[in-house]
């Protein structure tokens, strides 16, 4: 019954640091709880199949530690580095300090969607070209997904390099264009102008399906709904309470991206034969039965430093001529009564394995130091406008709520990557908020 120990102790911590947080629902801690809640709901489903009454005192132990040198951090971040500090109280609106419409000129809209579009059919040639004959969508990606996910590849069945440049721009686009979309809408109402801006977020998210994968497009609905929310409060104050019109769009939001999860399946080159239920419960809720099965019965220590932690850092010194540092990023699959459960252990696993203790304390301090930083910055900025503060927070709130299902920050965010990715999101805030570079020619309404 450990896990209904955990459960409740993450319940109590929850309503606490609501409290604490003066209610405010998208604070890093928050949300931490309440996805661990999610997930270990969904590994509650599974009770008899997993095994669920023999959660160990280890893994709650370690889950719990986790979890609280996260929110106490976070605490120390808003009591302490913060004190004194105050937020946007009410609507009042200073000159040329309000939340305004951003205007995208139609030369650029041109241009982006023409750019959107050879990218896309270049990457889609490349990804039929590396995973060879197929009879369809879902045989080819199951075949790329094979050997880009699972495999070293070899250097002619790499990406070319520019074409690798200029995914990572369709990609990052509509993560900027979202945050945009959401900006104008919270600023004026939609108008028809922006139906323009969903262009580069389908662009996205169709990258997202030929790469075989779906989490970026989770990371992408989680981006904006955080920018939303940030949004509405700097136009509206952080003192005033979401409507329940949010709260049910948050909610139905949830359900979708799990629905929507598992409808793309074989969109995304996966092929499986669970039902609905047990699928979505395997990857929301795995990770919780996993890390216990973890904690019981580890593998055999690498001699590997950080192998788990700091894997594309590992894959970027692997290049200069160390060939045990190039290694896949997946861990090893576990079956449960003979049902598979997966291979996605928490990113406490991550930590756990390569540090021990003093790794689950020390990583995950670092981390909810960084984040909790971040979203204090722009919840106490003065400024009502969509600053960089923002859109980066926003592209980098998806680490909290994957937290309890695997770490994406030391193992992912700490690369040349994702240094790109952010230095091209800078030059798109750059270049179409800063207002640098002007062309006359708006969009029609």
């Amino acid at each position: 019954m450990m896990i209904v120990c955990e459960a409740l102790f993450l319940l109590l911590m929850l309503l606490i640091l609501y409290v604490l947080h003066r209610f405010d629902i998208m604070y890093p801690s928050i949300i931490l709880c309440i996805v661990y809640l999610i997930c270990i709901a969904f590994a509650m489903y599974n009770w008899d199949v997993w095994d669920m009454g023999e959660y160990s005192l280890q893994a709650a132990a370690i889950t719990l530690l986790g979890v609280l040198c996260f929110s106490l951090t976070g605490l120390f971040v808003e009591k302490i580095m913060f004190f004194g500090k105050k937020t946007i109280r009410d609507q009042s609106v200073q000159p040329g300090n309000c939340l305004r419409e951003i205007q995208i000129s139609k030369p650029w809209i041109v241009a982006d969607m023409l750019f959107t579009l050879a990218a896309l059919l270049w990457f889609f040639l490349e990804v039929r070209r590396i995973a060879g004959a197929s009879s369809g969508w879902t045989e080819m990606l199951v075949r790329y997904r094979a050997k880009a996910s699972y495999d070293v590849l070899s250097p002619e069945d790499q990406m070319p390099l520019l074409l690798r440049q200029m995914t990572k721009l369709v990609m990052v686009q509509g993560f900027f264009f979202g945050t945009v979309l959401v900006n104008n809408i919270v600023a004026r109402g939609f108008q028809r102008s922006d139906a323009w801006l969903l262009f580069p977020i389908f662009g996205t998210a169709l990258q997202t399906l030929l790469n075989a994968a779906r989490l970026d497009i989770l990371k992408l609905i989680a981006c904006i709904l955080v920018a939303s929310y940030i949004l509405w409060h700097r136009k509206m104050g952080w003192n005033r309470n979401l409507s329940r019109r949010f709260i049910k769009i948050g909610f139905f939001s949830l359900v979708g991206m799990l629905v929507g999860f598992y409808l793309l399946k074989g969109a995304a080159g996966r092929e499986s034969t669970f039902d609905p239920m047990y699928y979505i419960s395997l990857y929301v809720g795995g990770s919780i039965k996993l890390f216990d099965m973890f904690m019981q019965s580890p593998p055999a220590p690498s001699t590997i430093w950080g192998k788990e932690s700091f894997y594309l850092v590992n894959q970027f010194l692997s290049k200069f001529g160390n060939e045990n540092l190039a290694y896949i990023r997946h861990l090893e699959f576990r079956f449960c009564n003979g049902i598979n459960v997966g291979n996605v252990y928490t990113a406490l696993r991550r930590y756990y394995s390569d540090f021990g203790i003093a790794g689950v304390v020390i990583l995950t301090t670092i981390l909810s130091l960084i984040v909790h930083w971040l979203y204090c910055k722009v919840k106490y900025s003065r400024s009502r406008k969509l600053d960089f503060g923002v859109v980066a927070f926003s592209y980098l709130f998806c680490i909290v709520p994957m937290f309890p299902i695997d770490d994406i920050f030391f193992s992912s965010y700490l690369s040349t990557t994702y240094a790109v990715n952010f230095l091209l999101l800078y030059l798109l805030y750059f270049t179409f908020v800063k207002r640098k570079f002007r062309i006359k020619l708006k969009v029609h309404k």
